[in-house]
């Protein structure tokens, strides 16, 4: 989903729950790339131009609106994301009377906005370890000059010896099955400290989740019995 979809989609939610107050957002140029007022997308909001521009929320009263073209009467907050201003988010409304709305709004929207991120490089990174294991299966000797690529552009560096676990469970013959029952249980054992993204390699190969693991970390008996476990659960789910 693209970054104009996801906004969409968030004005509209936030709408409903600030009682289907009008909701924009905007991106760094103050340009609004998503409303509730959908004939609006596209078009610039000088109110969002100034937040972007001072860093500081712009309220905008009823008998000021004339001197920003492209709003309306409303409070628009600059959001911020890692120290970095990312768009604007205004909210319809008397400003004293939206203010508290606005802040609330504003945190929402920031988080949305992160966990979508996060999601989307994690994701991107599997993609990436999945090509590289499938380099690396492959033991084709021409393919040497990409694995090398994809370990630099990951930083991964793998120390022997290794260990290869190959994981099946009861069902995954489905691709769309196969992600939903792998992606969660990747994100568990990286919460876990099972899989160290500095050193190890794993994806979905064939209808398996295929694991490289550099020396022998969490490959004690207790380590892989907790493994077990996870797995039991993920056949029952």
């Amino acid at each position: 989903m693209d970054y104009g979809k996801m906004a969409q989609q968030l004005v509209e939610t936030a709408s409903q729950l600030v009682r289907g107050r009008t909701v924009n957002i905007m991106d760094t140029d103050g340009v609004i790339i998503a409303s509730t007022e959908k004939e609006r997308t596209g078009t610039y909001h000088k109110g969002a131009g100034d937040a972007i521009r001072t860093g500081k929320p712009v309220a905008i009263e009823k008998d000021q609106v004339a001197q920003y073209p492209g709003a309306k009467e409303g409070y628009n907050l600059p959001l911020y994301s890692r120290g970095k201003i990312i768009g604007v988010v205004g909210i319809y409304g008397n400003p004293s009377e939206v203010y508290d709305t606005a802040q609330l709004l504003g945190a929402y929207t920031i988080q949305f906005f992160e966990q979508n991120a996060d999601w989307q490089q994690q994701t991107m990174e599997n993609e990436l370890r999945g090509k590289l294991l499938d380099l690396l299966v492959s033991l084709d000797a021409t393919d040497d000059e990409n694995a090398s690529s994809l370990l630099r552009t990951l930083h991964l560096r793998p120390v022997f010896p290794l260990r290869v676990l190959i994981i099946g469970v009861n069902g995954t013959a489905d691709s769309m099955r196969r992600l939903h029952l792998f992606t969660p249980l990747i994100a568990q054992l990286r919460t876990q400290g099972f899989l160290n993204p500095g050193c190890d390699v794993w994806g979905i190969h064939g209808n398996c989740l295929t694991i490289v693991k550099s020396r022998a970390d969490g490959l004690d008996r207790d380590g892989l019995k907790r493994l077990w476990d996870q797995l039991s659960n993920l056949e029952q789910a």
